[in-house]
C-alpha cells in the first residue's frame, strides 16, 4: 500500500474517532433553563401570565411536561370540589385555588394535559386531593429530558427543596440522588434500587409514589451525575422556583438505544406533588472513545504491518 494512500486512511480513521465522540447537545449544567430555550422572561410569563408557548423549548426532541399550580377543570366548583382548592399548609385551609398551565409535548408541539389528583391513603374510603397539597410552597412546575449520543440531560423547576426527592427513572429501575440523604450523596446513580414511597398518599389510580431511594437497600452503585442547583429568583404566588438540572453518562444506565422509551418520574418526599412522563432517547448511544479506538488502533497496524511487509 502506497505511503500517501497509508497516511489518508489513518487520518480518516481519527476524523472518524473525532465525529463519534463529539456528538453532545449544548447542554450546560448550570441550574438554569436558559440552554433548554427558556429564558427569566419567558419563565415569568409562563408562570404568572399562564402563557404556554413560554414554556416550549428549543431542541425538536427534547420531552417535557408542564404541571404548573392547580389543573384548571371547568367541570367542577366549589370551595373542595375537585382540582377548584386544595390544602394550603401557610393558612391550614382549603384556600389554594390558583391555577397554572398544565401541557406535555415533544420539542414544539404540545397538548393539553390534566394532572391527576393524589389518593389519601389514611382513610379507607377514597379520599382525592388536588396537587400540590399545601400550596405553592409544595409545587412541581416542570419536567423537561434530552438526550444525545453520550449523555441524558433533565431540568426540573419546582418551588420546594427542603423535600427534594430523587428522580427516577426506566420505572425506577435506575434512581438518582438528588440530595445527600440517609447516607446516599447527591449524583449517585444506582441500577435495581428499592423505593421509599410517600407516607400518606398514593397516585389517583392507587399506585404507590416513588420518593426517594431506600438507603437500606439502593441496588447497585453504577456512576455518578452531574448535578447543579440554581434558584431563578422568579416567584411564583410569591415563592421563588428552583432549577434542577441533571445530566447522566448513558453508560450508567445500560446504553438505552434509540427509540427506547422510559418513564420519568420526580416526587417530593411527601409526596405532596409529583410529576411524571414517558419520555423517548432520540439518539443512538456512543461507545466510549477506547471501544472505539482501539478496533482502528488494530486496523491501522494491520495494514502498517502488511506495508512493511510490501515494501
Amino acid at each position: 500500500m502506497p505511503r500517501e494512500i497509508m497516511r489518508k486512511f489513518v487520518l480518516a480513521a481519527l476524523l472518524i474517532i473525532l465525529a463519534a465522540t463529539e456528538s453532545c447537545l449544548a447542554y450546560n449544567i448550570d441550574g438554569s433553563l436558559e440552554d433548554w430555550g427558556i429564558t427569566l422572561d419567558e419563565l415569568a410569563k409562563g408562570l404568572n401570565d399562564d402563557d404556554e408557548n413560554a414554556w416550549i423549548p428549543d431542541s425538536p426532541t427534547a420531552d417535557w411536561i408542564i404541571e404548573n399550580d392547580l389543573y384548571t377543570d371547568p367541570h367542577h366548583s366549589g370551595t373542595r370540589g375537585p382540582y377548584a382548592c386544595t390544602w394550603n399548609a401557610d393558612t391550614g385551609r382549603w384556600d389554594f385555588c390558583s391555577r397554572g398551565v398544565h401541557i406535555k409535548g415533544i420539542g414544539q408541539t404540545f397538548v393539553p394535559y390534566e394532572e391527576p389528583k393524589l389518593r389519601d391513603k389514611r382513610y379507607i374510603l377514597p379520599v382525592y386531593v388536588p396537587q400540590p397539597s399545601g400550596g405553592e410552597r409544595w409545587d412541581i412546575e416542570a419536567l423537561y429530558f434530552d438526550d444525545d449520543g453520550k449523555y441524558v440531560y433533565f431540568a426540573v423547576l419546582t418551588s420546594n427543596l427542603s423535600g427534594t426527592g430523587d428522580l427516577a427513572l426506566n420505572d425506577g429501575k435506575y434512581g438518582v440522588v438528588l440530595r445527600d440523604h440517609d447516607g446516599l450523596s447527591r449524583g449517585q446513580v444506582y441500577r435495581n434500587p428499592s423505593w421509599l414511597n410517600s407516607y400518606w398518599c398514593t397516585k389517583e389510580s392507587g399506585e404507590e409514589i416513588k420518593t426517594v431511594i431506600d438507603p437500606q437497600n439502593p441496588g447497585t452503585l453504577v456512576g455518578t451525575a452531574l448535578i447543579v442547583i440554581g434558584d431563578t429568583n422568579v416567584c411564583d404566588n410569591g415563592v421563588t422556583n428552583y432549577v434542577i438540572e441533571i445530566r447522566v453518562n448513558k453508560t450508567d444506565l445500560g446504553y438505552p438505544i434509540n427509540g427506547t422509551t422510559s418513564n420519568l418520574g420526580y416526587a417530593l418526599t411527601c409526596g405532596n406533588d409529583y410529576i411524571e412522563k414517558v419520555v423517548k432517547y432520540d439518539y443512538d448511544t456512543i461507545p466510549e472513545f477506547p471501544s472505539i479506538a482501539m478496533p482502528l488502533a488494530a486496523i491501522i497496524a494491520i495494514v502498517y504491518l502488511r506495508m512493511r511487509t510490501n515494501s
